[in-house]
């Protein structure tokens, strides 16, 4: 796993910590999944943060590049996959 990799850390201890988070963050059953208030609370942050920056990134782009910057917000909004380099 490259994330465990980067941090300097053993893959399982790296997964555990991953589940553990994901407990925190959702609450699962037998109809689904959805978020905790932790994760409601990190989600309401998180769409903040990324309404700030696009706002401060659009005016300093051109044309295409307001484009690809709103694409990119709304993608990482709505948790498709982005692959990050």
């Amino acid at each position: 796993m490259r994330a465990a990799r980067v941090l300097g850390i053993a893959q399982p201890v790296m997964i555990g910590a991953l589940a553990r988070l994901s407990r925190k963050l959702f609450e699962r059953s037998r109809r689904g999944v959805t978020a905790s208030d932790l994760g409601c609370t990190i989600i309401a942050e998180g769409s903040a943060i990324l309404e700030r920056l696009t706002l401060k990134l659009l005016p300093q782009c051109d044309a295409v590049s307001a484009v690809s910057v709103t694409m990119a917000m709304d993608t990482l909004w709505h948790g498709d996959i982005v692959a990050l380099p």
